[in-house]
């Protein structure tokens, strides 16, 4: 009896068992398996010499893997085209109904929000295992920060103005990018500080409203720079489970030829 079994990458499965003697008893019934085996791409031949070759399964693409951080990048995108949208219409209604504004603080405003938004998608573009600069979520905290001290109170409360959502978003990244406790203490803070610089020291109960939506958009950032991560160890987690079965199929057939 010789015994031959090829396996790797580039090629099929293939076992091949030769008998010296007659056929034996058992290649009956193995035949019957031949359907099964040829509905794989494979073929069993039954004989003096038992041979199954079964092609390679085509290997699993990166799938919802790749596309989740493209996913989250998207989503933020949106979400900061519609705050910026939403600061340029209140400017320009606010204007239109005689408010009277500063072209400078302007200016400052209308730099500082967009790179803001560029800094806020620098944090989820993907980028694989790398991490984004040190430098990103201070310069955009202090870009923020800024836009809201400065041009803030330009625009009348009735008009909404700069939305206290802008550092919920920041807030969302320092959750990912600073350790706990200073994590939840910096997007606490991130959280509340636009109301002052908005509305002084007596806010309008309509803030209440601006503050759980800064909230929810914290949390919402925080879930989109979560997604990638979660999904790469979700696969990691499958391609370990499939190496295993793999590993323990391959036992059981060389346990079963050793049998033989």
């Amino acid at each position: 009896c010789a015994i031959e079994c090829r396996t790797g990458p580039g090629g099929p499965e293939r076992l091949r068992i030769s008998f010296s003697g007659p056929v034996p008893p058992f290649a009956g019934p193995l035949a019957a398996s031949s359907g099964e085996i040829a509905g794989l791409g494979g073929r069993l031949v039954t004989g003096p010499a038992v041979e199954a070759e079964i092609p390679r399964a085509r290997a699993w693409t990166d799938g919802p893997v790749g596309a989740a951080p493209w996913l989250a990048f998207a989503v933020l995108l949106v979400i900061e085209l519609d705050q910026l949208s939403t600061v340029a219409t209140n400017a320009f209604l606010a204007r239109d109904a005689g408010s009277a504004m500063d072209p400078v603080c302007l200016a400052v405003a209308a730099v500082a929000l967009p790179l803001v938004a560029a800094l806020q998608l620098y944090h989820v573009l993907p980028r694989g295992e790398a991490r984004p600069r040190r430098w990103a979520l201070p310069a955009q905290v202090l870009l923020v920060l800024t836009a809201f001290a400065v041009a803030g109170p330009l625009v009348p409360p009735v008009y909404d103005g700069i939305p206290a959502t802008y550092t919920g978003l920041v807030a969302g990244v320092a959750l990912l990018n600073v350790r706990p406790p200073w994590s939840w203490a910096s997007a606490g803070a991130l959280v509340l500080v636009p109301l002052p610089l908005l509305y002084g020291a007596h806010p309008p109960p309509a803030a209440l409203l601006g503050l759980l939506a800064s909230a929810a958009f914290m949390i919402t950032v925080y879930a989109l720079g979560r997604l990638p991560v979660a999904a790469a160890r979700l696969d990691g987690a499958r391609r370990e489970l499939v190496r295993t079965s793999v590993l323990r199929e391959r036992l059981r057939i060389a346990r079963d030829v050793h049998d033989l």
